[in-house]
């Protein structure tokens, strides 16, 4: 069962995790008549999240925490390093060399990735709910909380982000997008609920 997916719109690739602890690399170039998986990678848990940059894919695994692998050679991904979080990883953003994790009941958890051989813990932001999801814009994250809602970070100081607003959704978010000062939530039942960020 396939629980995760990012794009790499540079290299025309797909990087889609599954609930059983692979990630999947599919070219995309033979669109629209054929997808052809070209790398699989066996990770620790469930691959919830993904965030990739260049040669390098960032995993968010349920009951593990991050993993960083390198995916220059698609045919042949290898692991470089990992490190356990406190919580449950949900999904991971990476801006600047630090990756942010939704890290569930722990907040948002930051590590240093400067050194992808020896990524740091740093800290953990404490949340009103559970952290299912997060994205970055600018230099904002934003986090969508389990039974609460939506909260924005600022990371102008990237080690020791700030929340400075909120928004408490209908429902219980699942999801979290933002563009254009736009975000973008999946809201359950209530649909999609969209925010002004501006």
């Amino acid at each position: 069962a396939i629980i995760s997916i990012t794009i790499d719109t540079v290299n025309n690739k797909a990087f889609a995790g599954s609930f059983g602890g692979f990630m999947y690399i599919i070219e995309l170039n033979g669109l629209p008549n054929s997808l052809t998986v070209i790398g699989t990678y066996v990770a620790y848990d469930k691959v919830e999240g993904i965030f990739v940059n260049g040669g390098i894919c960032y995993l968010a695994e349920r009951d593990y925490g991050l993993e960083i692998v390198n995916v220059s050679d698609y045919t042949f991904p290898v692991s470089i390093s990992s490190a356990n979080t406190p919580g449950e990883a949900f999904e991971v953003t990476v801006i600047n060399n630090i990756a942010y994790v939704a890290d569930g009941t722990a907040g948002v958890s930051i590590f240093d990735v400067s050194n992808n051989q020896n990524p740091l813990y740093v800290g953990t932001v404490d949340c009103v709910d559970a952290v299912v999801d997060i994205c970055s814009s600018q230099s904002r994250i934003f986090t969508a909380e389990s039974t609460y809602g939506v909260e924005c970070l600022n990371i102008l100081s990237p080690l020791s982000p700030g929340i400075i607003g909120s928004y408490k959704t209908p429902t219980s978010p699942f999801g979290v997008f933002s563009v254009n000062n736009v975000l973008y939530v999946a809201n359950g039942s209530d649909g999609l609920t969209i925010l002004s960020t501006t």
